[in-house]
């Protein structure tokens, strides 16, 4: 129809032209080369129209419902700088899903790195703050959708270019900020941050000051880290009432790992409970919650029945052979899946028990034992070397119609040791982690 009509006028316009031209015959005609364009051109009056934030934010749409969100995302930026609350909002869900988001990356900064601060009586944005404070850290993450970011693992992105060099200060700052505006994930890295001295320098007390608060509104993880930093005295003082403190509040949902060091402690009478057989009891009970749990992991159902064996074989109060073995048999079956240093252990003992009566059946418990032990890293192999020494004595005493000594194997599993234990163990540092759990990640 605008055809129609734009037709139909310029028709009327040659019309009325040619009429003037027949009335007036002296007229002078206008030419293309006395004037070359319009006053105000289109172009003019486009530029002047994507001024307005409305304009440019319609723009923005069509360009999103065309599938082009490079060129989206940038309108939507340049219209979220006139305070385009729609933009704004457009702006973080586009981030949040990773739409345009790499083409447009410096542009994006920019935009989190306004709204993360505090603008006259408007509050600073805390989306802004926990993105900039994760950017910050050096975590290319950020740059995938919210449904893509649970299986990233830092480090491993490849799609992205690397983010901005890692400035730890710089991601403390925002997540300081962010913390204080209440962000639980936050407050626990600023107290991990803390703890490990990353970003900042390390102030345990100040950690502690972020971390309990979590603690006491009943995260279990949280306030076994607590109750492990009194127990172990990392960078304060050792103090196993105030660790059992808080291993009892992780305790109270079962929590394995708290479990596990409550119960220690009450076998070696670091215990508000004065009895010893009481201690024992508590101790016993305990190690049955991890092993007959679902949240441990089978390492720690192999740690909590390889103590149940020790306690069921040399206890007074329970003394019983039959008992230890079922629970040493269950430290053997939960170590199938995942091979670990209790499984050594119940090797050995088993190994041990035989040794008296049936040194055959000893020596290929303990030859088990080392071929486990070999697949285990460098300081657990060194820290239960002395299975070597214990077959090489096998070999070196040898039982009449049982097992013919050997000197030869005597001097190798003798050497194998020796060897074993001049290797130097270089511990691997993560200045990221404290008990496994990730100053980054919030557990729970």
């Amino acid at each position: 129809m605008k055809i129609k009509l734009i037709s139909c006028a310029i028709s009327m316009a040659f019309a009325f032209s040619a009429n003037a031209n027949a009335s007036e015959p002296s007229q002078t005609k206008i030419t293309s080369d006395v004037i070359t364009s319009l006053p105000m051109t289109f172009e003019n009056e486009f530029k002047k129209a994507m001024n307005d934030p409305n304009v440019s934010f319609y723009y923005a749409d069509m360009m999103f419902r065309q599938g082009d969100y490079d060129k989206s995302l940038e309108w939507m930026l340049e219209t979220a700088k006139y305070s385009h609350s729609g933009a704004i909002e457009n702006v973080k869900f586009m981030i949040k899903n990773n739409l345009g988001t790499k083409v447009n990356r410096k542009s994006v900064i920019e935009f989190l790195e306004y709204f993360a601060m505090p603008r006259g009586d408007q509050e600073a944005d805390l989306f802004a703050q926990v993105y900039l404070a994760d950017y910050y850290r050096g975590d290319s993450c950020v740059w995938l959708s919210d449904s893509e970011k649970p299986g990233c693992v830092l480090g491993e992105t490849k799609d992205f270019e690397p983010t901005a060099a890692t400035d730890l200060v710089q991601s403390y700052f925002y997540y300081e900020n962010a913390a204080q505006r209440d962000d639980l994930r936050s407050k626990y890295t600023v107290g991990m941050m803390n703890l490990l001295g990353i970003g900042v320098p390390r102030n345990v007390p100040f950690a502690i000051s972020w971390l309990e608060p979590l603690a006491e509104e009943g995260n279990a993880a949280v306030a076994f880290i607590l109750g492990s930093i009194y127990q172990k005295g990392y960078w304060t003082s050792m103090d196993r009432e105030e660790a059992n403190k808080w291993f009892s509040v992780a305790a109270r949902s079962n929590h394995p790992a708290s479990l596990m060091d409550l119960a220690k402690n009450a076998e070696s009478g670091n215990s508000s409970i004065d009895n010893v057989d009481a201690r024992i009891h508590f101790a016993i009970e305990s190690y049955m919650k991890i092993v007959d749990g679902v949240l441990a992991n089978d390492r720690e159902r192999a740690e909590a029945a390889y103590r149940l064996g020790l306690i069921f074989d040399s206890h007074p109060m329970v003394k019983n052979t039959s008992t230890s073995g079922k629970y040493m048999e269950k430290v053997l079956e939960f170590s199938d899946s995942t091979n670990n240093e209790f499984g050594i252990k119940a090797l050995i003992w088993f190994a041990s028990k035989k040794e008296s009566t049936d040194l055959s059946a000893a020596a290929k418990l303990y030859k088990r034992a080392i071929d486990n032990l070999e697949e285990l890293p460098l300081d657990v192999m060194q820290r239960h070397s002395t299975v070597y020494e214990k077959l090489a004595h096998a070999y070196g005493r040898g039982q009449e119609g049982n097992f013919e000594r050997d000197e030869r194997s005597f001097s190798y599993y003798m050497q194998k040791r020796h060897n074993l234990m001049s290797k130097t163990f270089i511990p691997k540092t993560e200045d990221d982690r404290f008990l496994g759990y990730s100053a980054f990640v919030f557990p729970g």
